[in-house]
C-alpha cells in the first residue's frame, strides 16, 4: 500500500500535502489480515532523525 501511486513520481503530491500538516504516512505494512478490524492497538516506534524525509519504523499490532 502506498499513499501516492507510481504515476506521481517525482512530485508525490499527496505526500507533500499530508506531511505538511504534521500527519504520518505508514506504508508497507504486512499481515494486516491477521489483525481484527476492531479492538487492536497499533504501536509505532520511529527513531528521531532530524530533517529526515523517510525512515524505517517498527510497527506492532496488539490484540
Amino acid at each position: 500500500m502506498n499513499i501516492d501511486s507510481g504515476e506521481n513520481v517525482p512530485s508525490y503530491p499527496f505526500h507533500q500535502q499530508w506531511l505538511a500538516t504534521g500527519g504520518w504516512g505508514i506504508e508497507g505494512l504486512v499481515n494486516l489480515g491477521s489483525v481484527p478490524p476492531k479492538g487492536a492497538i497499533l504501536i509505532v516506534g520511529v527513531p528521531p532523525i532530524e530533517s529526515a524525509t523517510g525512515m524505517p519504523l517498527r510497527a506492532i499490532a496488539m490484540f
